[in-house]
């Protein structure tokens, strides 16, 4: 037995150096639709970022059996659970677009949808065609791709004239939820086993915590691409400095 021991921690050295990697490699990507060919349009005066919409059905909560056990207990309403998912995810997109806009050097700010904007805005605004929790005890249990959240969402640019808006750009953005190891890697399938009904517990009594804090993260990361595929059209215009492009992760339609 205790010669078995300096294997498992070489395995469990390694499991959380993977950890570690894998975490900063959160997987996000754009893939556009359309892009104007227009150039040296005039720097938009302000740009508007609208919290985006939901669609019908977008939303798939934790299907870990915990998590279905404890809402089917809970005597919560899955359209209001829904609902806040969704506006949690888009409170998120929303703040982070905003910051990244502003890091680029263009002033940026949330407004309302019924909010008048004038001529010379730029309006950023979209709408989440999916999103979804994953499985958090597959996360934790398996890891790696094995039950991953996922948002994926629809994002068009335009900017107001005296004319009415004029479409620049449309492009799709997803994220997932970063690949850990799970519990059968870091602990060893025996451990895992053992430890199997203690982490389901576990993984329903905290899934609408951790699932939703995973699903901000997931539009957090999608708006790190939003952005840097924006900073590639602001610098096109001329809008921003060179140093202050970005490249983003574009995948093929």
């Amino acid at each position: 037995m205790e010669s078995s021991n300096p294997k498992r921690i070489r395995i469990v050295g390694l499991a959380l150096a993977c950890a570690l990697a894998l975490a900063a490699c959160r997987p996000a990507s754009v893939r556009p639709d359309r892009v104007t060919t227009a150039r040296d349009l005039p720097r938009p005066q302000r740009i508007a970022v609208l919290d985006f919409t939901v669609d019908d059905g977008a939303v798939k909560e934790d299907s870990a059996i915990g998590s279905k056990v404890i809402r089917a207990f809970s005597g919560s309403d899955q359209d209001e659970r829904q609902a806040e998912i969704g506006r949690k995810a888009a409170a998120a997109l929303t703040a982070d677009l905003v910051d990244g806009i502003r890091e680029l050097g263009l002033p940026a700010d949330r407004a309302g949808r019924e909010q008048p904007l004038p001529a010379g805005t730029l309006v950023v605004d979209g709408r989440f065609v999916d999103i979804d929790e994953g499985n958090r005890l597959k996360r934790l249990m398996i890891g790696f791709s094995s039950g991953q959240s996922s948002v994926d969402t629809h994002v068009v640019v335009d900017m107001l004239t005296d004319q009415g808006r004029q479409r620049l750009l449309a492009f799709d953005a997803t994220a997932k939820s970063a690949p850990m190891p799970g519990a059968a890697v870091t602990m060893g399938a025996g451990a895992a086993a053992q430890g199997a009904q203690t982490v389901a517990v576990a993984a329903g009594t905290g899934a609408l915590k951790e699932s939703r804090s995973t699903v901000e993260s997931d539009a957090g990361a999608g708006a790190s691409q939003i952005v840097a595929y924006l900073s590639e059209f602001f610098g096109r215009q001329g809008w921003i400095a060179p140093d202050k492009v970005r490249s983003p992760r574009v995948a093929s339609r």
